[in-house]
């Protein structure tokens, strides 16, 4: 499996729709649709339902058949009034993923598609750092590759989906 991440707003779920119809042999995941799915909130969450969702995801994607042409789209951390919430390292423990994919963006750009003025630029840009932060150790701790494909880099993402899709175990 990739799993694929980056902040929101930076064309993760797009890009990968786009992907998906081009290569009908991949298979498109996102967190957000499972859980709703599922019957799981999404939406102005605190630590313990975003707990609750990690499990009911992580139950959700043991009982399938899971191989490398699989993309999940999620987050490794996540926002909320109670601060960052970072999924813990039991989630993706012995779950089949073999690449981490970070899109990184021009955090002006995030702010423009958040509506947020260009004020909130370095706030978004720290943001987007610490995640990029804990999708390295993430990879380290799992043994799997580690990409970082600036979002505009359409081409980029689609040719290293294409590449990871054929690796069937982690290095």
């Amino acid at each position: 499996m990739i799993f694929v991440s980056g902040p929101s707003g930076s064309g993760k779920t797009t890009t990968l729709k786009t992907f998906i119809e081009k290569n009908s042999e991949f298979t498109l995941l996102t967190a957000s649709s499972i859980l709703k799915q599922i019957g799981r909130p999404t939406q102005r969450l605190n630590f313990e339902d975003l707990n609750e969702n990690q499990i009911s995801l992580r139950r959700w994607l043991v009982g399938k058949s899971i191989g490398s042409k699989v993309i999940w789209d999620g987050h490794t951390i996540i926002p909320s009034e109670q601060g960052l919430y970072y999924l813990p390292l039991d989630f993706f423990v012995d779950l089949p993923i073999h690449t981490l994919i970070f899109l990184k963006t021009d955090p002006s750009v995030l702010a423009r598609r958040a509506g947020l003025s260009d004020s909130c630029a370095l706030k978004i840009s720290e943001l987007q750092m610490i995640e990029l932060g804990y999708m390295k150790d993430l990879s380290n701790a799992l043994k799997c590759q580690f990409k970082i494909i600036p979002s505009a880099s359409q081409n980029l993402l689609e040719e290293t989906l294409l590449e990871y899709g054929i690796t069937t175990s982690r290095n």
